[in-house]
């Protein structure tokens, strides 16, 4: 690596490159701007939103996390268990409420759960 490039983050990019298509795609219907996905007007767009994101993640706005809304987790201690969804999550206490099948909706920390099954195996 170059002296003074600095390292591109393509994990954090492809995380909210969902989030931006989404994003901008709303704002194009919302204000009904009917730009294609290849008008420069569409990919500035999304330049600007990208940036604004970028912006309040170095400013410490809002920050990463380790788990989201939405994301399938296995539980480390029940191993034949399926992934379940994550329905609700408390920063704060670093837990995370899933709804499971035997004990219904419960509160679990972060260091009981994983995102992907590789670690799950390890």
């Amino acid at each position: 690596m170059a002296r003074g490039i600095k390292k591109v983050n393509r994990k954090r990019a492809k995380r909210f490159e969902d989030e931006i298509n989404k994003t901008v795609l709303g704002i194009n219907e919302d204000l009904n701007l009917g730009l294609k996905d290849d008008a420069l007007e569409y990919q500035s767009l999304k330049r600007q939103v990208g940036k604004m994101i970028k912006r309040l993640i170095d400013q410490k706005l809002i920050r990463e996390q380790e788990f989201y809304l939405g994301d399938w987790v296995f539980v480390v201690k029940d191993k034949g268990i399926d992934p379940l969804e994550i329905i609700d999550i408390n920063y704060q206490l670093r837990t995370a409420r899933i709804n499971d099948s035997s004990e219904g909706k419960i509160w679990i920390k972060f260091q009981d759960i994983v995102k992907d099954e590789d670690g799950f195996l390890a």
